[in-house]
């Protein structure tokens, strides 16, 4: 099957720099790069909150705020980026109902759906499962 546009859950992005899972990292920078060169890559200002939230958490946060600067700066050049809007809002309660997953996700398979695309990466939700027309791939089975 042509994958076509693929979006990215904030995961995925945030196992590109996992040195804890080296076989998980190599394989998010793999899949997120090969989309990236193929410009088919889309994700969300969701996604990219998600990311630097994860990342300058705690204590010792995973990441600098000038490394997460450069890593979303680049994804925001490189990839389609689905915005916020009414639309989305909406789409994303409709969502998170019809299927039963949380308002986070219901907010990510909408701006998959939105956006066109015919797969979302995810290691969150069901692998191989179709959401409103968008099959979730989780890379690293």
């Amino acid at each position: 099957m042509k994958e076509g546009k693929c979006f990215f859950d904030s995961n995925i992005l945030i196992y590109s720099f996992d040195s804890n899972s080296p076989a998980k990292r190599d394989r998010a920078q793999f899949v997120i790069d090969s989309k990236i060169d193929l410009s088919e890559a889309v994700l969300s200002f969701q996604v990219l909150q998600e990311f630097v939230n994860v990342m300058r958490k705690g204590r010792e946060p995973r990441m600098s705020v000038e490394g997460c600067q450069i890593f979303v700066l680049k994804m925001l050049d490189q990839c389609e980026v689905v915005r916020q809007s009414k639309n989305l809002f909406v789409a994303g309660l409709l969502m998170h109902k019809r299927h039963q997953v949380s308002w986070y996700d219901g907010l990510i398979l909408a701006a998959a759906q939105i956006s066109g695309c015919q797969v979302l990466y995810s290691e969150d939700l069901s692998d191989q499962q179709k959401y409103g027309g968008v099959l979730v791939v989780n890379p690293f089975r």
